[in-house]
């Protein structure tokens, strides 16, 4: 999707990972790397943005701009390539400590040693946590995590994150899932973000998309990353999909887990990946196990229950309200 307790460097992102790594990024072609840097942005932002791109010795401003964004394909890991695109504030309290980051990786620290110097910038004041509210966007189809766990690197939908200390997820009526492209909080604390998923588009079209863009013919996704972008969230639910005729999402249930019973507007299929339990629907008891599939019409009362071992699940939603009784 929270963790109750976060350090100050996760406002550098939600998405860092840690990883004991002596690699350094890779660089991309300055062209590249730029253009990279802007598919992060709204079309209308992309002309007048700062632009930085990382050389052998840290980050170098490839362009100065003059509405007060600052774009660059942020690098928290040797592996990761992150496009981001920060507002004002953030470029003046979030973007030193990331050019930071960029030039300790660019010398070969590890992933720990970074994070240690950035805390200890913080610590001391060098570096300072947004002031306000403001926005930091990742509209990019590009957004390049790596996954500790299945040493491989995925890709992470577009989304906005809006810096948001101290917020909760009840303050702003949201579920926390994402679901429908509502908001929710990722990292609960003084360095929270507000985050909203976005439909994804296809890379090579983010530069000159219009209204009328279409999306992919395929998306593909790996269960493993999935799985790592939902644990790193700190929410049970992560929406993954949307599309006009259906959206998809994972969602987890430690063992003993008491979940939400809810009816929704859509029809739903469950597909359990792993785990064990049973799925109350109305009056109906199912009993799951990986490779249960259960369909729930639309408006019908369910929940999971009796959960011995931590359920993950994939849903499928329908395309829209369905008129079932």
């Amino acid at each position: 999707m929270m963790a109750n307790t976060i350090r100050i460097t996760a406002a550098l992102s939600v998405f860092s990972l840690t990883l004991l790594s002596a690699e350094i990024p890779e660089l991309l072609p300055r062209d590249k790397e730029v253009e990279l840097a802007l598919s992060a942005a709204p079309a209308h932002l992309r002309a007048a943005a700062t632009v930085y791109v990382l050389e052998r010795n840290g980050y170098t401003i490839a362009r100065k701009g003059s509405n007060g964004f600052t774009c660059l394909v942020h690098r928290d890991h040797p592996m990761n390539q992150k496009p981001t695109c920060w507002d004002r504030e953030g470029s003046e309290t979030i973007v030193p400590a990331v050019l930071r980051e960029g030039e300790l990786l660019m010398l070969g620290k590890t992933v720990p040693e970074v994070q240690a110097e950035i805390q200890r910038g913080f610590d001391s004041g060098k570096f300072i946590v947004p002031r306000h509210p403001g926005v930091a966007y990742m509209l990019s189809s590009s957004n390049r995590l790596y996954n500790p766990q299945s040493k491989k690197v995925g890709i992470f939908p577009p989304h906005v994150m809006f810096y948001a200390p101290n917020l909760t997820d009840a303050d702003i009526g949201s579920k926390g899932d994402g679901a429908g492209g509502l908001p929710f909080i990722a990292y609960q604390g003084p360095h929270g973000y507000m985050i909203t998923l976005v439909p994804q588009t296809d890379t090579k079209s983010t530069m000159n998309q219009d209204a009328s863009s279409k999306p992919p013919v395929a998306q593909a996704f790996g269960i493993d990353q999935l799985r790592s972008q939902r644990e790193k969230s700190g929410n049970a639910y992560l929406p993954f999909l949307k599309v006009p005729s259906m959206r998809m999402g994972v969602y987890a249930l430690g063992a003993g887990a008491d979940d939400k019973q809810s009816p929704h507007d859509e029809d739903e299929v469950y597909y359990v990946l792993s785990g064990r339990g049973t799925l109350r629907v109305e009056s109906e008891e199912h009993p799951v196990q990986p490779g249960s599939l259960v369909f729930v019409a639309a408006h019908a009362t369910h929940k999971f229950h009796s959960i011995t071992e931590a359920l993950e699940v994939l849903v499928f939603f329908s395309a829209a309200a369905a008129p079932h009784h």
